[in-house]
């Protein structure tokens, strides 16, 4: 699911610019991959859904649920965890980075995980991510271009731990997406506890 579609913005243009940067990074995978950076069958959904589920649950989120769908010939997905989270002034910028996180998850998990993955996926939430630690970054008083490469590299590797750290879950969760389009917080929490 197009994740700056679901978003509301206070600044005008910024969804706009948003989809534009997307649409660049869309390109440059295009330009890499070929049509099969923008191929995203069901296994892409579900393990990109499961990586955004399981570093939810890392972040101790509570899991509502978790689907993954067919629409135009493509499958999406669609993660509900956590509490509402806002940026604005005020927020804080140890939350801010979290969600930038929780949003990088999906695609890196589809990257390290799926045999063939889709580089054009997920371009919303790293356009997102993206945003959310450039305007973190006047809160913590860094460059935002610095702390943009930094987060990127720890949240790549901190995922990528954590990821591992509960692959079992993981793919307990991507699998049982493969079989059925939604599974319920209640039972995608029991399978992250068993699995520790």
């Amino acid at each position: 699911m197009n994740a700056i579609d679901r978003l509301r913005f206070s600044s005008p243009g910024a969804s706009e610019s948003l989809t534009e940067y997307a649409g660049m990074l869309q390109r440059m995978a295009y330009s890499i991959q070929g049509a099969g950076a923008l191929v995203c069958n069901r296994d892409h959904a579900a393990t990109h859904e499961a990586g955004h589920t399981v570093v939810h649950f890392a972040h101790g989120d509570r899991i509502r649920s978790v689907r993954v769908f067919e629409r135009g010939g493509a499958w999406l997905g669609m993660t509900r965890a956590g509490k509402r989270w806002r940026m604005d002034p005020e927020s804080e910028p140890a939350s801010d980075l979290k969600q930038a996180r929780i949003y990088l998850a999906g695609p890196l998990a589809e990257w390290f995980y799926t045999k063939s993955p889709a580089f054009g996926a997920g371009v919303d939430e790293i356009a997102l991510a993206r945003v959310i630690v450039e305007q973190a970054a006047p809160k913590l008083g860094v460059d935002d271009e610095c702390l943009m490469m930094q987060t990127m590299m720890q949240t790549m590797m901190q995922t990528f731990e954590t990821m591992e750290r509960h692959r079992p879950a993981l793919d307990e969760i991507a699998r049982r997406l493969m079989r059925r389009p939604k599974l319920e917080g209640k039972s995608v929490e029991a399978i992250m506890r068993g699995y520790r």
